[in-house]
């Protein structure tokens, strides 16, 4: 399985900016089962900022359109002075086993 991890990062005093502005990106792009489900969103706060990350797997045939939408929801935030992102695919440790020919091992 594939997954995207989306890593974005923001001042302490622009975290209600961002909240504002995320509820009006998921009106423009509504999450959509069909192609991307979220599994977690994780949030800390340290001396440098906010840190959030999103865990999505796209669905099978949908990883280019899952990667679109979560770029073009993270340009909608770009407007607001210090944010960063980005964006990373990950492969399941299961399939990494198998690209070097061996399985993985179970019960980890």
């Amino acid at each position: 399985m594939v997954y995207l991890v989306n890593n974005m990062w923001y001042p302490t005093d622009k975290s209600d900016d961002v909240a504002k502005k995320y509820f009006d990106i998921l009106k423009k792009f509504p999450p959509d089962p069909s192609i991307s489900k979220t599994l977690l969103i994780l949030v800390r706060s340290n001396a440098n900022g906010i840190h959030v990350i999103g865990i999505g797997k796209p669905e099978k045939g949908q990883m280019e359109e899952a990667f679109k939408r979560t770029v073009q929801g993270n340009e909608e935030l770009t407007s607001i002075d210090g944010l960063r992102y980005e964006v990373q695919t990950f492969m399941d440790y299961t399939e990494a086993y198998k690209f070097i020919g061996m399985k993985a091992p179970e019960n980890i």
